[in-house]
C-alpha cells in the first residue's frame, strides 16, 4: 500500500506516526518528517504518540538531537509539497504520457 493517508497528514501540516511497513517507509524519513514504528510494537507506538502529544507546542530539538513534532510536521509538509502535491503529480503524469506518445 502506498499510504495516501500519510501524505494527506503531511500535506495538512500534522506530525505523522506510521508503522514501518508498505509505502510508509518510502514516504516518511524518520526522524526528519515523522515517526516510523515497527509493526506490532505497541510500546514504540505509545512512546511516539506521547512525544507528539506532549511536545506539540515545542519547536526546539529534543534530547538526542531529534526534531520536535512541530519541526517534523513542517519538514514533512515541505517534502510532501515537493513530492506529492497535485501540481507535482500532474506534471509527472504529463511527462509519462508524453513519453508514451513518443
Amino acid at each position: 500500500p502506498f499510504g495516501r493517508v500519510i501524505v494527506g497528514g503531511l500535506l495538512a501540516g500534522r506530525p505523522v506516526i506510521a508503522t514501518q511497513a508498505g509505502g510508509a517507509a518510502e514516504i516518511l524519513d524518520d526522524p526528519e518528517t515523522g515517526w516510523l514504528v515497527p509493526p506490532g510494537e505497541a510500546t514504540d507506538l505509545a512512546e511516539a504518540l506521547q512525544t507528539a502529544i506532549h511536545a506539540s507546542g515545542a519547536s526546539h530539538s529534543h534530547p538526542g538531537n531529534e526534531p520536535s513534532p512541530c519541526t517534523r510536521a513542517v519538514q514533512g509538509y515541505k517534502m510532501a509539497q515537493q513530492r506529492f502535491s497535485v501540481e507535482r503529480m500532474r506534471s509527472a503524469l504529463r511527462e509519462h504520457v508524453d513519453r508514451a506518445v513518443r
